[in-house]
C-alpha cells in the first residue's frame, strides 16, 4: 500500500500501478509454488541421500569381512596343500600298479591261450591242408568225435580270445619273448586260414557239408566269414559269365557252309543246355552251402591247455551271422547277380538286334522248357532249404511252394528274361491276331513288329495296332475253328508253369477271342431278310441273309465250345479270368439270337391275331386253305378242318423248325430252352386270343378243338429236334387243355372250377350241400382267371356287356395282348372287375349264365 501511495503521489498513471499490482501478485504466487515443490521433492531427496550414505557405509563393513575371510583361505589352503599333493601322488601311484596288473593279467591270459594254441594246432598242422574228406554225413552235421574238425574250431575260438585281448602289442618291445609269441600267433593264424580255405574250397566245389561246416565255423569265430564266401560266389559267378561268353563266341562265329543250318540251331541249344547245366551245378553248390549256414549251433566243451574249457555258439544260424555281414544270404546273392548278368545281357543282345537276340524271342517257348527243365533240377534243394530255414528261424510249418514261380530266386531270374518275354508276346499278338483275319478270309497286313522295340523291351515297334478295322469276308468252318482256338491255347501249354506269363498270355487270347467275336458281329446281317419266317410252301426257302447269320450262331456255339474244351485243360489258370474267358462266347450269340427270337415270336403273336381279321370263329372256315402237313391222297380232308390263320401259323412253326435245326448251339439246354420258349408263347397267344373271341358258339368251338391239334402237331414236331414233347412245356400245355375243357362245360359249372370258387373232390365241408357233379368238377391249375373271364364277357357281349376288355382300355387286340404281358395276373383281374362292374354286377336280375357266372367269380 506503501509502495502503492508513494507511486500514486509521484504522478504515476492509475493503469501501470495495476500492472504493478498484478505482477506483484504474480511474484508472491511463484513463490509459494516453489516453496511447495522444495517442501514436497527436495526434503525427500535429501532423506534417500541420507539412506545412501548409511548403505555405503554397511558395504565398507561387508568388504572387510570379506578380505578377513580371504585371509582365512589362504591360510587354510596353506595347510592343506600339501597333504593334498602326497594324495595325488599316491594316486597315480595305485593307477599304474592298477594297470600293471592288468598287463600282467593280459600278458598272463595271452600266453595262456597261445599255449592252448599250440597245443591245438601242433598234432593239426602236417594234416591242415589235407584234411580227410569223409563220406557225406547227415544235413549240417559235424562229426563230434572227429577230433581234427574239433581241434580246428577251437582254435579259431582261441583266436578270436586272443584278438580281443586289450594292449599286447605295445608291449612288443617291452616284454621279452612276446615278440616272438605274436610272430608264431600270426603264424598259426595264416596256417589256419589255409586250412579254412581248403576245408571251405573242397567242401563248396564237391558239395561236401561236413568240411563246409568246419571252414564256415573256423571263419565264423575268426570274425570274417563274409569275405571268403564272397569270393567263393564270386568265382562261381566268374564261371558262368565264361560260359556265357563261350555261347555267344560261337554265335557271333562265321558260319560253317559244310553244316546245315538245323545242325547250327542243334548246336546252338546244345550249347545252352551246357550253360544251363552249368548253372545248375553253381547253383546247387550255393543251396548246399546255404544249408550249412542254417544249421544252429550247440554249445559244445573242447579240451585244452591243462583242462577243459567250455566254449557256447548261441548265435542263431551262421546264416544269420552272414546276412548281418553281407546284408544278404549265398542263395540270394547268387540269383541277384545271375539275374543281373542275365538281364544286362538280354538287353544287349535286342538292342543291337543280334541273332541270338531273334532266336530266343522266337523260340521263347524252348527257352522255358529248358528253364522248366533246370527249376525241376534245383528244386528239391530249394525246398530243402526253405524247409531248413523255416525250421531254423521261424515257429511252424515250413513254407512250401506248389509252383516254381513263387520261389523268389526263380522269381529273380524269370524277371532278367522280361525282354526276352515282351518281345515273345509282342510276336505272339500279331500272330494270333493274323491267325484270326486269316480264318475271316482277312489278308493279314503289316502288324509293326520290327525287329526290337528301344531300350530293348521287346519287340514291339509301332505297336500290333491295324491302320484300320477290316471288314471280315468268310464265315469260318468248324475246322478253322478247331485248329484256330488249338492254336491261341497252345501257348499256354508251354507256359502254364509260369503263372504271371500265364495270365497275360491268356489276357492275349481273351482279346483275339473278342476280336473274333467282333468279326462275327459285323457279319451279322439286320436286313429284314436274314429274320423272315415262311408262311407257305412258296416261302420255306431260307434267304442268304438269314443262312449267313445262321452259320455266324454256329461259328460263335463252336468257338464256345472249343473255348470250354482247352480252358478245362488248365485247372491252375484264375478262375476269375477264365470264367470271364468262358463268358465271352453266350454274350454274343446272345446278341445275335435275341433279334431272332423277337422276330419270331413278333410273327407268331401276328399270325395268331389274323383269326379276327378271318373271323375264323364266326363261320365255318374257308375251304380254299391246303393244311400245312396234308399229304397229297388228303388236302381235301385238310382244306375244311384248319382256320387258314393256323395253317399259315403251322407253316411259319415248320420253317422255324427248319431254322433251329440248322443252328449249331454251344450245348443242348440251350436249343431246349429256346424251342421251349416259342411253343410256350404259342400256346398262350392262342389260349389268350380265344378267350377274346366274341360270341363263340359250338360250331366255332369244334374249329378251335381242331385248330388246337394242329397247333399241337407243329410244336410236336418243333420239340422233337430238342428231345421234348407238348407235355414239356408245363402250364402253357397245361392251360390249353385246361381251356378245352371251359369251351364245353355247363357255363354255370365254370365258377366252381377256377380261382377260390374250385373244390377239391371230397374237401371236407365245403364239399357239403354241393351236387355229385359239383363235386366232380375239375380244379384250373394252370389256366388263368383273367382267361376265364375274358372268355365269360365274349360270352355276354353285346347283350350284357357291349364292350371289350380291349375297348375298355381304349387299344387294339394286339396291344392288349402286350398289355396283358406287362400287368400281373391281379391287375389284369382289377381291369375286368371294373368293365363287368359298369354292367353285370349291379345289376342284380342278369339273366344269361355267363353273366351270373361273372358275378359268381369277381364278387
Amino acid at each position: 500500500m506503501a509502495a502503492r501511495s508513494a507511486s500514486h503521489d509521484g504522478g504515476q498513471p492509475p493503469a501501470a500501478e495495476d500492472d504493478l499490482d498484478q505482477l506483484n501478485a504474480t511474484i508472491d504466487q511463484l513463490e509459494a509454488e516453489i516453496q511447495a515443490t522444495i517442501v514436497h521433492d527436495y526434503e525427500p531427496l535429501l532423506a534417500h541421500i541420507a539412506k545412501i550414505k548409511t548403505s555405503g557405509a554397511r558395504l565398507g563393513e561387508l568388504e572387510q569381512r570379506i578380505q578377513s575371510v580371504q585371509d582365512v583361505q589362504m591360510r587354510l589352503r596353506r595347510r592343506v596343500r600339501i597333504p593334498y599333493e602326497h594324495l595325488t601322488l599316491y594316486t597315480n601311484q595305485l593307477e599304474n600298479l592298477h594297470a600293471a596288473s592288468e598287463a600282467v593279467a593280459q600278458l598272463s591270459k595271452f600266453f595262456q591261450l597261445t599255449r592252448r594254441l599250440r597245443l591245438l594246432l601242433d598234432t593239426t598242422m602236417t594234416s591242415i591242408t589235407t584234411p580227410p574228406i569223409s563220406s557225406p554225413k547227415a544235413f549240417g552235421a559235424i562229426d563230434e568225435s572227429d577230433d581234427w574238425a574239433q581241434r580246428l574250431i577251437t582254435a579259431a575260438v582261441t583266436l578270436r580270445e586272443i584278438d580281443r585281448l586289450p594292449g599286447i602289442e605295445p608291449h612288443r618291445t617291452r616284454v621279452a619273448k612276446l615278440s616272438a609269441e605274436l610272430d608264431a600267433v600270426d603264424e598259426l593264424r595264416s596256417r589256419l586260414i589255409n586250412g579254412a580255405d581248403h576245408c571251405l574250397g573242397e567242401g563248396f566245389r564237391r558239395s561236401h557239408q561236413p568240411d563246409l561246416a568246419v571252414g564256415v565255423q573256423i571263419y565264423h569265430h575268426l570274425g570274417r566269414l563274409g569275405p571268403p564266401l564272397t569270393a567263393l560266389l564270386d568265382e562261381e559267378l566268374a564261371a558262368f559269365a565264361t560260359a556265357v561268353a563261350t555261347w555267344l563266341n560261337f554265335t557271333a562265329g562265321p558260319k560253317d557252309p559244310k553244316v546245315s543250318t538245323a545242325a547250327t540251331g542243334n548246336k546252338f541249344w546244345d550249347l545252352l543246355d551246357v550253360l544251363l547245366d552249368s548253372l545248375a551245378a553253381a547253383a546247387t553248390k550255393v543251396y548246399t552251402l546255404e544249408k550249412v549256414l542254417v544249421r544252429k549251433r550247440d554249445g559244445m566243451v573242447v579240451a585244452g591247455g591243462g583242462g577243459s574249457v567250455a566254449t557256447s555258439f548261441q548265435a542263431p544260424t551262421l546264416l544269420d551271422a552272414v546276412v548281418s555281414e553281407l546284408g544278404t544270404g549265398p542263395v540270394t546273392y547268387f540269383w541277384q547277380h545271375i539275374a543281373e548278368h542275365l538281364l544286362n545281357l538280354f538287353q544287349r543282345l535286342l538292342q543291337t538286334q543280334s541273332a541270338v537276340g531273334q532266336t530266343l524271342v522266337t523260340n521263347y517257348p524252348k527257352l522255358l522248357l529248358r528253364l522248366h527243365s533246370l527249376y525241376s533240377v534245383l528244386a528239391p534243394l530249394q525246398s530243402h532249404a526253405t524247409a531248413a530255414m523255416s525250421t531254423a528261424t521261424v515257429a511252424g510249418s515250413p513254407t512250401v511252394h506248389d509252383r516254381y514261380d513263387q520261389v523268389p530266386e526263380n522269381v529273380l531270374l524269370l524277371r532278367s528274361f522280361g525282354a526276352l518275354e515282351a518281345g515273345y508276346l509282342a510276336r505272339l499278338e500279331a500272330r494270333l491276331s493274323d491267325l484270326v483275319a486269316t480264318a475271316f478270309g482277312i489278308v493279314p497286313r503289316a502288324t509293326g513288329v520290327s525287329g526290337m522295340g528301344p531300350g530293348g523291351s521287346g519287340l514291339r515297334g509301332t505297336g500290333t495296332a491295324r491302320s484300320h478295322d477290316p471288314q471280315p469276308v468268310l464265315v469260318p468252318a468248324r475246322g478253322q475253328i478247331t485248329v484256330l482256338v488249338r492254336n491261341l491255347f497252345n501257348e499256354l501249354e508251354i507256359t502254364q508253369f509260369d503263372s504271371a506269363l500265364s495270365t497275360r498270355i491268356l489276357q492275349l487270347i481273351m482279346q483275339q477271342l473278342t476280336v473274333f467275336l467282333r468279326y462275327t458281329e459285323k457279319m451279322v446281317s439286320t436286313d429284314s431278310k436274314a429274320y423272315f419266317i415262311g408262311y407257305s410252301d412258296a416261302t420255306k426257302t431260307m434267304p442268304t441273309p438269314q443262312l449267313t447269320n445262321a452259320d455266324l450262331i454256329n461259328a460263335v456255339g463252336i468257338l464256345n465250345d472249343q473255348v470250354r474244351l482247352n480252358l478245362a485243360k488248365f485247372p491252375k489258370l484264375d478262375p476269375t479270368r477264365t470264367e470271364a474267358a468262358v463268358q465271352l462266347a453266350p454274350r454274343v450269340l446272345n446278341r445275335i439270337l435275341t433279334p431272332l427270337v423277337e422276330h419270331i415270336l413278333s410273327s407268331i403273336q401276328g399270325t395268331v391275331g389274323k383269326m379276327y381279321a378271318e373271323g375264323a370263329y364266326a363261320t365255318p372256315p374257308s375251304p380254299s386253305a391246303d393244311g400245312p402237313n396234308a399229304t397229297p391222297n388228303h388236302q381235301s380232308a385238310s382244306q375244311a378242318r384248319y382256320s387258314a390263320y393256323m395253317i399259315e401259323l403251322a407253316h411259319r412253326i415248320r420253317y422255324i423248325r427248319r431254322l433251329i435245326e440248322k443252328l449249331d448251339l454251344p450245348v443242348d439246354p440251350c436249343r431246349a430252352d429256346l424251342v421251349r420258349t416259342l411253343g410256350s408263347r404259342a400256346l398262350l397267344l392262342f389260349v389268350r386270343h380265344i378267350s377274346l373271341v366274341p360270341n363263340l358258339r359250338d360250331t366255332g368251338k369244334m374249329q378251335v378243338t381242331e385248330d388246337a391239334t394242329q397247333l399241337e402237331f407243329s410244336l410236336t414236331q418243333l420239340l422233337a429236334r430238342a428231345k421234348l414233347e407238348v407235355k414239356d412245356l408245363g402250364d402253357p400245355y397245361q392251360a390249353l387243355r385246361e381251356f378245352r375243357t371251359v369251351l364245353f362245360m355247363e357255363v354255370r359249372q365254370i365258377p366252381g372250377c377256377c380261382g377260390s370258387h374250385s373244390v377239391a373232390i371230397g374237401d371236407g365241408k365245403q364239399s357239403q350241400g354241393l351236387s355229385s357233379q359239383q363235386q366232380q368238377q375239375p380244379r384250373f391249375t394252370a389256366l388263368p382267371t383273367s382267361t376265364v373271364v375274358q372268355y365269360l364277357i365274349g360270352q355276354c357281349y353285346p347283350k350284357d356287356i357291349p364292350t371289350t376288355p380291349a375297348a375298355h382300355l381304349g387299344l387294339s387286340l394286339p396291344d392288349y395282348s402286350d398289355w396283358l404281358d406287362t400287368h400281373s395276373e391281379a391287375e389284369a383281374l382289377a381291369m375286368l372287375r371294373e368293365l363287368v362292374g359298369r354292367y353285370v354286377l349291379t345289376d342284380g336280375d342278369a339273366s344269361s349264365d355267363a353273366a351270373q357266372a361273372l358275378r359268381t367269380i369277381l364278387l
